[in-house]
């Protein structure tokens, strides 16, 4: 069964440490840019974002910070808000045409 939000990754971001997520279900695009992924049932590619955890701790602050920036802009109040907003716009928009 994959998780379509990845709530256990969610906290990790929030607490500004960095992550390593499968690239299954929503994890992939929930991560990226904010932390390292890897491709499923692919233990090489497991592995070598675990040994960059280890060895690069500069990474690893700065994966922190950025995934913590973005779960605060995407799940903040005000940031749920604003996207609830945009889309019923759009999707206005779109009925209209």
């Amino acid at each position: 069964m994959e998780e379509t939000a990845g709530l256990a990754a969610m906290e990790q971001m929030v607490c500004g440490r960095a992550v390593i997520a499968s690239l299954v279900g929503g994890l992939g695009e929930l991560v990226s840019g904010s932390g390292l992924t890897f491709a499923p049932g692919d233990p090489r590619s497991l592995a070598d974002a675990m040994r960059r955890i280890l060895d690069e701790p500069d990474l690893v602050a700065s994966l922190g910070g950025i995934g913590r920036g973005c779960i605060l802009l995407s799940f903040s109040h005000r940031g749920m808000i604003d996207a609830h907003a945009r889309l019923y716009r759009e999707v206005y928009v779109a009925a209209k045409a």
